[in-house]
């Protein structure tokens, strides 16, 4: 997909992690009021799964949670954890973690490893 700026723009995988393709499209929606419901469900599945996630499926997942302006803190310690992984290994595009930067500003937490990254 191309977004309206001419930059690539990937969903993440339904493959990888259905869950977070979910969560990603209920938060591209502004779907805050029906999705909040089923975020709960949603993050207890994509949590055992972010080791293996890539760099945009992990930015994608907490943009969508700051965007859902629903806030886990365990869930994010764990994403700030496979990020940094991610980051230090060169697995982590510029825009991806802008995009991780923006949605743990977004929430408020300034404190988080990836803001130092």
């Amino acid at each position: 997909q191309r977004s309206a700026g001419g930059r690539s723009r990937q969903p993440p995988s339904e493959a990888l992690c259905p869950a977070a393709a979910e969560l990603h499209r209920h938060a591209q929606a502004g779907d805050r009021g029906s999705a909040a419901e089923r975020i709960p469900a949603l993050l207890a599945d994509i949590a055992p799964a972010l080791q293996e996630l890539d760099g945009w499926t992990l930015s994608a997942t907490v943009w969508s949670l700051a965007k859902l302006q629903f806030r886990d803190g365990p869930l994010l310690n764990a994403i700030s954890a496979a990020s940094l992984i991610k980051i230090t290994s060169g697995d982590f595009r510029a825009q991806h973690l802008a995009r991780t930067a923006w949605a743990f500003a977004r929430m408020m937490l300034y404190d988080s490893p990836v803001l130092d990254a």
